[in-house]
Parts: C-alpha cells; sequence; structure tokens
C-alpha cells in the first residue's frame, strides 16, 4: 500500500476557510473595539476646560517678551491678542460658543479647542486697560470671571 503524505485539496481548503473565519472574527472584534472607543468620549468640567484657558493665559500674561496687547471692543466678535518680541502672535478667540487658542507667527501656525460651550457673560468677555485684564464668560452654563495684571 502507498502512503498519502503532504497536504491535500480537501485539508488545504478546510485550512484556508478557517483561516477566513479566524481573521474574520478578528477583523469584527476589532471594528466593534475602535466603534466603543469612539463612542466614549469624556468631556472635561467646565472648572477643568477654564483651568486649562487660564493656565495658557498666564503664562502669554507672565511672559517677559510680551510687547504688546489687543482686546476686542466689538461686542460681536470676542477675542484677546498677545504679540512677543520674537514676532509669535498669541490669539484667545470665542467663536461658535468655543474658546480657541492659535499661535501665529514665523513656521508656526496652531490651534487648540480650551473650551466648549462657551457663552459671553457680559457684553466684552475680554477688557484690557490700565494694565489689567478682566476676563467674565461662562463654560457649560457656569460663570467664571478672573483679573489679571501686565507688568508692560
Amino acid at each position: 500500500m502507498k502512503s498519502n503524505r503532504g497536504v491535500t485539496l480537501a485539508s488545504l481548503m478546510i485550512y484556508v476557510i478557517g483561516l477566513i473565519v479566524i481573521i474574520g472574527m478578528m477583523n469584527t472584534f476589532v471594528t466593534y473595539f475602535y466603534k466603543n472607543v469612539d463612542d466614549i468620549l469624556i468631556d472635561d468640567t467646565a472648572e477643568e476646560q477654564f483651568s486649562k484657558f487660564l493656565s495658557y493665559i498666564t503664562k502669554d500674561v507672565n511672559s517677559e517678551e510680551l510687547t504688546y496687547i489687543q482686546s476686542s471692543t466689538d461686542p460681536t466678535q470676542e477675542y484677546i491678542v498677545f504679540k512677543f518680541s520674537n514676532g509669535i502672535e498669541h490669539q484667545y478667540i470665542i467663536d461658535s460658543h468655543r474658546l480657541y487658542f492659535i499661535t501665529v507667527g514665523e513656521n508656526v501656525d496652531k490651534k487648540i479647542t480650551l473650551c466648549k460651550s462657551v457663552t459671553n457673560g457680559v457684553p466684552e468677555s475680554f477688557t484690557y486697560r490700565n494694565k489689567e485684564i478682566k476676563i467674565n464668560f461662562e463654560v457649560n452654563e457656569k460663570d467664571f470671571s478672573t483679573n489679571l495684571k501686565v507688568s508692560i
């Protein structure tokens, strides 16, 4: 009698079908996992968002390279701009109920969302007068206000 050694066509088909089933199951699990990861978004609380904003603006206010500050005078456009001696400009803009931090300069352009669900607390959210910045707006219906002294 002759022995049959090697892989027959039937066993090869079983291996291929088994491999396709395993790859399909792995694809289903990975798709399910990433769908759930995208669905679970943890938003920062209002206090955390304002704290993040405050850390950015405090760093700008205390910078030794700060040369110029301008706040908006139009209540429909809420912003404050910081210009530095190295040519970089930082802008804090409230637009579409979000507070953005924008960096503009040579070879540098960056836009970060610092706060979501922002509403203006008063007609002017950012006011710069007499070397003092007054900030007043709401995040997630919680009122936040502070005053920062500027030394330029």
